[in-house]
């Protein structure tokens, strides 16, 4: 299911000038600029006030910053370390190492 938000006026009219040309399949798992709480995709305390909820979420930044800047490091060293495992080398897959070495399945 992709939610996409915000699109403006002429990205959402070339949308329904395509959507006959679909996959209906495909098609079902676009939604533009729902309601999502109406909708049922969230529920109202998980959705900001802004979107039609009841969160009332305020952003901190010196309370999230340094915790998203920890994460990321964490993931970057754990990554740096599989490609290293792997070999370390120029023509790895971005996949390979950021999977753990597992291979892929299609």
């Amino acid at each position: 299911m992709s939610l996409i938000l915000n699109v403006p006026f002429l990205l959402q009219a070339f949308y329904k000038l395509i959507t006959p040309f679909i996959d209906p399949v495909t098609r079902e798992k676009m939604k533009f600029n729902p309601e999502v709480v109406k909708e049922g995709f969230f529920a109202p305390e998980m959705v900001m006030k802004e979107w039609g909820g009841d969160c009332d979420f305020v952003y901190e930044h010196d309370k999230y910053w340094p915790a998203f800047v920890s994460m990321c490091d964490e993931r970057r060293m754990g990554w740096m370390a599989t490609w290293r495992s792997l070999g370390g080398t120029v023509g790895l897959k971005e996949w390979d190492y950021k999977s753990g070495g597992q291979p892929k399945v299609e």
